[in-house]
């Protein structure tokens, strides 16, 4: 299976997490040491055309066994860490999918069985964080417009790091409740004339162009950096323009 992804698109948060990913279940327990029969094993193809192993489950009403039939109830996708290889999780990623969730998990290139980057077969060895980071960000569109929602990203010890830093183009924060719509008490951030705010929005209702959102993280980031320049001893002293 080759998924060939172009945007990136990762989630921001877990703030608006409402499903527990976990419930306490009576069903039969999982052979750990065996591919369960409802699983399929295949790849997906990163950017540059390198095979990475992935695992999936169907999810309800996708002959998901006991949940068969039942409305999705979303899906989650999940990496394991350094060294790490799904088939350590077997147990725990088939009781999500015996719970109703479709069910993906992924190797890292380079890991388990997608390879090694390095001069021999056993050694773990990655060039640059960013390749991984590329990697997740490739896959994540393709898979959540191939499964049903809420999607939930999870991942074990250092692919933690990687689905934390994600994409440096996504938005840093929360547009508001509404995607595209203003916060209610913006205003009160801003300003009080109200009519000059009502201008505001008069303009941006009128010249879709002129709406632009939250910042990305790269944007913060480099905010920060050139905050921490302007500090730096000498920065400001060596400004010979006169400054009000």
């Amino acid at each position: 299976m080759g998924d060939i992804a172009t945007a990136y698109d990762l989630p921001n948060s877990n703030h608006a997490g409402r499903l527990a990913i976990h419930d306490n279940s009576t069903s039969a327990a999982t052979d750990r040491r065996a591919i369960p029969a409802d699983a399929r094993e295949s790849t997906w193809l990163a950017g540059d055309g390198h095979a990475i192993r992935r695992i999936d489950w169907p999810g309800a009403g996708e002959g998901a066994g006991e949940g068969e039939g039942d409305t999705p109830r979303g899906s989650i996708l999940f990496f394991p860490g350094r060294g790490d290889f799904y088939e350590k999780y077997l147990e725990t990623l088939d009781q999500w999918h015996r719970e109703g969730w479709r069910v993906t998990a992924s190797d890292w290139r380079g890991q388990a069985g997608s390879g090694r980057l390095g001069k021999d077969a056993v050694t773990g060895h990655i060039e640059d964080f960013n390749v991984w980071i590329d990697d997740l960000a490739y896959f994540w569109p393709r898979w959540v417009a191939a499964t049903p929602g809420p999607h939930v990203l999870a991942a074990h010890m250092v692919a933690k790091l990687m689905c934390a830093v994600g994409d440096p183009t996504r938005q840093a924060w929360k547009w508001s409740e509404k995607p595209g719509e203003l916060p209610a008490d913006r205003a009160d951030l801003l300003t009080h004339d109200a009519e000059r705010y009502a201008d505001e929005i008069w303009w941006r209702d009128h010249r879709s162009e002129l709406v632009m959102g939250p910042a990305s993280w790269r944007w913060v980031e480099r905010a920060y950096a050139s905050s921490r320049r302007l500090r730096e001893s000498g920065a400001m002293e060596a400004v010979d323009v006169p400054v009000l």
